[in-house]
């Protein structure tokens, strides 16, 4: 959802330059999806949650997810935020996630965290390929 804001906020349309942002129903289907798409040869960046607070490991669970995603992923294709996206992109609210990241990044102007300008960055460098 806040995608389109992030590539707008760099002075692209994500749209326009045939990008399409892809929300895969939770990490674990990133691996399933990642096949696909290098099956079809079409380029892409996986983005997803540590869930883990830096410096500390992930729980094995989510360390097993994070494995089968470096598995079929190339590791300069993936971009992880830690410890996940609301702490990245600074939306701690309990309710009403959605609408309050859309708040937070429709702001023209906004600076946009690190790691999701990263992940932007990254799809458009494959898009100019």
């Amino acid at each position: 959802m806040v995608f389109p804001f992030v590539f707008r906020a760099l002075g692209h349309d994500a749209d326009r330059e045939a990008i399409s942002i892809v929300e895969c129903g939770g990490k674990s289907n990133i691996p399933l999806f990642a096949q696909v798409c290098t099956a079809a040869g079409v380029p892409f960046v996986a983005v997803h949650d540590r869930d883990a607070v830096a410096g500390r490991r992930p729980i094995a669970s989510e360390r097993a997810v994070n494995r089968r995603i470096g598995a079929v992923v190339p590791p300069d294709r993936i971009v992880e935020l830690a410890p996940d996206f609301d702490r990245v992109a600074g939306v701690t609210a309990r309710r009403h996630k959605p609408e309050r990241a859309w708040q937070r990044f429709a702001v023209p102007g906004e600076r946009m965290p690190p790691p999701l300008e990263q992940a932007a960055r990254l799809v458009l460098s494959l898009a100019r390929d």
